[in-house]
């Protein structure tokens, strides 16, 4: 399978009205970083601090272009007290610039578990909220829902589904070359 997620669709943007959303495959990192077990003040074991390794140099997050007016974040907890487990859940429009380029990311992307970085609301201050861990991938799916934007960029809306709980990450960001 080749790079099919290093589309020219991705390529880091500077359009108005995109949110800030970064992924990448969990097989392209050497080290994925996790949040302490343990710490001394709050929000400590929330937060990774330490930046995420990838196995190449030219490889790292790739910045969609996504549709800030759908891009949001869920997350819930099921099950019985002493038990429960969570689930979160972001909602995400991906905006591309033909259908062939969304058909086969579409095509290529549900069968690939990834890290994922969504920025958080709070501009310039480096954050993101991150889905997916070393040991279970976020993956992404697609319910069909798909148009075409004003500007005439195409779009499907996609669900981007992690069995846990987000974790802070404010570490630096590489980017894919």
């Amino acid at each position: 399978m080749g790079k099919y997620y290093k589309q020219n669709a991705f390529k880091a943007s500077t359009e108005s009205g995109l949110a800030e959303f970064l992924f990448a495959p969990v097989s392209e990192f050497s080290a994925i970083q996790v949040a302490p077990s343990t710490g001394t003040s709050a929000g400590e074991t929330a937060e990774i601090t330490t930046a995420h390794t990838f196995t190449a140099s030219n490889d790292g997050f790739v910045k969609a272009k996504t549709d800030n007016r759908m891009h949001s974040i869920d997350f819930k907890d099921a099950g019985e007290l002493g038990s429960k487990v969570s689930t979160s859940t972001a909602k995400v429009r991906f905006k591309f610039g033909s259908e062939a380029e969304m058909l086969e990311f579409v095509r290529e992307a549900k069968n690939d578990e990834f890290i994922t970085l969504h920025k958080t609301a709070k501009c310039g201050d480096g954050m993101y909220m991150q889905l997916g861990c070393a040991c279970q991938g976020a993956t992404i799916s697609f319910d069909g829902k798909t148009g075409t934007l004003k500007d005439g960029s195409k779009y499907i809306e996609g669900t981007v589904e992690y069995f846990g709980e987000p974790v802070m990450y404010s570490a630096s960001v590489d980017l894919a070359a």
